[in-house]
């Protein structure tokens, strides 16, 4: 009798790491597009504990695919802190992990809704013994997202953060104490994202190890008393109101910058006169020698205000929020209207443009169409391809 071969199975064909990256693209993401955000969202918190909801229901899958999937699902979650959920939530960890392993382990980043007004001391108390415990149950978070609301009252504490390498914190009000206990009690801190209302600091804080900060904040004082020593890249909301103290923070700061994205916020979108804001971008550049990436806005040019040098930028990232508007008057005044006139360090040009209610198609293809026809017209010689960030369509071009 002859054996008969077994019939190869379809998920055989593509290896593991292939399905681990279809169900990455497939399950929407929790926490990718926070960090990439421009303007901060009241409703992000309860979209977040949508989507996890949403991505539960994907779990239910062949049973070949659900370890990946299951994998792929815990990398991100989102927690409610209150002492019941996190006791729950423990529970049922080291009851899952007795019968062969917790899925937590695969958690990269974590989404936690703090809310600590009323008795604060009280809650605050319950939930950072609880938090504490957090580490040990999900030992390898390097994302986390705080979105916190508290009373000024409110002493937040951080020593529970443990491992944690971007943290990005989304409340109402930041100030010196906040980012003192930050530096002393979170360590190993690479990048920080503040997303707040307001910013105010008193009296000098330094935070020592952070390579990336990201702040986004509408009004700001006491930018000047914020020391990063070790800072390689700073993306900041460039307004009018905050002009000055975005001089003292890079007075303070820029000698070591590498990479300098200066965002629009609400203040200075819509500006009919742009001016100032030119103007104060040249005297941020001036004070940061050692430049080597510059991301703007494309609305950031002014026939009143030459083009500010880029004696050692490589890299110049525009970004467009109306690209069939603003794509060629920006390249003009970057220096790619005459071929004699281009900068003569800068070798990568990239373009980002804002969604919208445009389809991705059509904001790529108008925007090629445009640099194309610009560059051919110059006799520029370039290469480009489009490429996809979270938020934004996106052409890189080589020079």
């Amino acid at each position: 009798m002859e054996a008969t071969e077994e019939p190869l199975h379809y998920l055989s064909l593509l290896p593991q790491e292939i399905w681990r990256q279809i169900l990455s693209e497939v399950y929407p993401p929790i926490l990718r597009v926070v960090c990439e955000s421009l303007d901060a969202d009241l409703d992000y918190p309860r979209m977040v504990f949508n989507l996890q909801s949403q991505r539960a229901k994907l779990r239910l899958i062949c049973k070949r695919l659900e370890p990946i999937a299951v994998e792929v699902l815990f990398k991100e979650i989102a927690i409610d802190p209150s002492t019941w959920c996190l006791q729950s939530l423990f529970d049922t960890i080291r009851c899952i992990t007795g019968f062969g392993g917790s899925p937590f382990v695969y958690t990269a980043s974590a989404f936690i809704q703090l809310d600590c007004r009323g008795n604060a001391s009280k809650i605050g108390k319950v939930d950072v013994d609880y938090l504490q415990q957090l580490h040990k149950y999900c030992p390898k978070i390097r994302l986390m997202v705080l979105n916190v609301v508290f009373d000024h009252t409110f002493q937040m504490h951080f020593d529970w953060i443990k491992g944690v390498e971007t943290l990005m914190i989304r409340t109402h009000h930041i100030e010196s104490g906040n980012l003192h206990r930050i530096s002393s009690q979170v360590h190993g801190l690479r990048r920080l994202i503040l997303d707040t209302l307001t910013f105010n600091l008193v009296k000098p804080v330094t935070v020592a190890d952070l390579t990336c900060l990201d702040l986004r904040c509408s009004l700001v004082k006491g930018f000047g008393f914020l020391s990063v020593s070790k800072i390689h890249q700073i993306n900041t909301i460039f307004d009018p109101v905050n002009l000055v103290e975005h001089l003292a923070l890079f007075e303070a700061n820029g000698p070591h910058l590498e990479h300098l994205a200066l965002r629009s916020g609400i203040l200075s979108r819509g500006l009919t006169n742009v001016g100032p804001l030119v103007k104060g971008m040249a005297n941020v550049l001036r004070l940061c020698p050692r430049l080597k990436v510059l991301e703007v806005e494309g609305q950031f040019i002014s026939s009143e205000h030459p083009q500010p040098a880029l004696l050692s930028i490589h890299t110049l990232v525009l970004c467009f929020h109306n690209p069939k508007r603003d794509i060629i008057p920006a390249l003009c005044y970057w220096g790619f209207g005459s071929k004699s006139e281009m900068p003569t360090t800068v070798t990568t040009l990239v373009i980002k443009m804002r969604i919208g209610r445009l389809s991705e198609h059509g904001v790529r293809n108008l925007a090629l169409s445009a640099v194309d026809a610009h560059f051919t017209r110059l006799g520029i010689t370039f290469t480009m391809k489009p490429v996809r960030y979270e938020q934004f369509m996106g052409i890189h071009i080589s020079i």
